[in-house]
Order: structure tokens, then sequence, then C-alpha cells
């Protein structure tokens, strides 16, 4: 009986650490700033969250930057549909790079998406993503931060995967 506890002990503790280690308790950092609006060359998706389809388009996009034929940050333009779509694995998504430098070309299949923007809701998450908290505890994370702050969000987000332990969120603000 004491072997089990203390076995059970120690998974807790490693577990713990585990997720310590990932970034599991790190403070999501929430606020607003000036921005220049963003260009991003991508690819529009709407249908099921697991698809083969939209699987193809995130790594031909990804192809796309490892490969330097787009140069700038990987991102997902997230757009809210109505009723229980998400609910029922249904999503609206622009899937691009951000471009860094202007007049790239842009890759057959590929669109420019330009996007106005002069203020924005910035969230920064420093986690794994096995550990980063769900979309919806962030979404009502920025949705307070926008109530509390007298600010008009758009009806969409963007997420820049700056690296494996790094998201950022970004929402204009309507003017």
């Amino acid at each position: 009986m004491i072997k089990k506890v203390i076995i059970g002990a120690g998974i807790l503790i490693v577990g713990a650490a585990v997720y310590f280690y990932l970034g599991g308790m790190d403070e999501i950092i929430i606020s607003h700033k000036e921005n220049d609006g963003y260009e991003i060359v991508g690819i529009n998706y709407e249908g099921r969250y697991r698809s083969e389809e939209l699987e193809q388009i995130y790594f031909d996009v990804k192809q796309k930057k490892e490969t330097g034929e787009l140069e700038g940050e990987l991102v997902v333009v997230n757009y809210k549909l109505g009723g229980d779509s998400i609910e029922n694995g249904f999503i609206k998504q622009f899937l691009g790079i951000q471009l860094s430098k202007a007049n790239q070309k842009i890759p057959e299949g590929f669109t420019l998406k330009v996007i106005e923007s002069k203020m924005i809701i910035s969230v920064n998450i420093s986690a794994h993503n096995l550990v980063m908290p769900n979309p919806n505890k962030i979404g009502q994370k920025i949705n307070k931060y926008a109530s509390e702050n007298n600010l008009e969000r758009v009806n969409f987000t963007i997420e820049k995967y700056v690296s494996d332990r790094e998201l950022i969120i970004e929402v204009p603000i309507i003017e």
C-alpha cells in the first residue's frame, strides 16, 4: 500500500514539474497597442476542423516559409462562425505568412489579404501547445479586457506562431 502511495506521489510530482517546465503556470499577458496593419499571403479554408485539406494547406504554407519563398511569420486568421458551428467541428480560417518584406511574389494558389488596423488587443502566451490554455478561455480573457477598457473588437483573431513555445493572438480594434 505504501509503495503505491509513493509511486502515485512520484507520478504527481513529475507531472507537475513537466507542466511547470512547459509553461503551464506562465501568465497570459494582455495589452492594447498601435499597429500598422497586416499583409498576409495564404489560403482560405472553411470546413471541418480535422480534415486532410486543412492539414495540407498548413503544410503548404509552412513549406513556403521554411524554403524562404515567403518571408515572415506563420499566422492563422480565425473567423467567428455563428450558431453551433465550432461545436460541430466547423471553422473558417485564412492560413498564411504575415509578410516581413514588401513586394514578395505571391505563389500560385495563394492570395494576398490586407487587414487595416491601427490598434490591436495583443495576447502573449509563452507555453508549449500541450499546456496552453484552450481557445475559449483565451477568448473570454480578450472579451473581458476589451470590455474593461471600452474597446470594440472585430469578429476575428490573428494567431502568430512565433515558436513552439510562443503564441501571439492579436485582435484589431474598431475605431
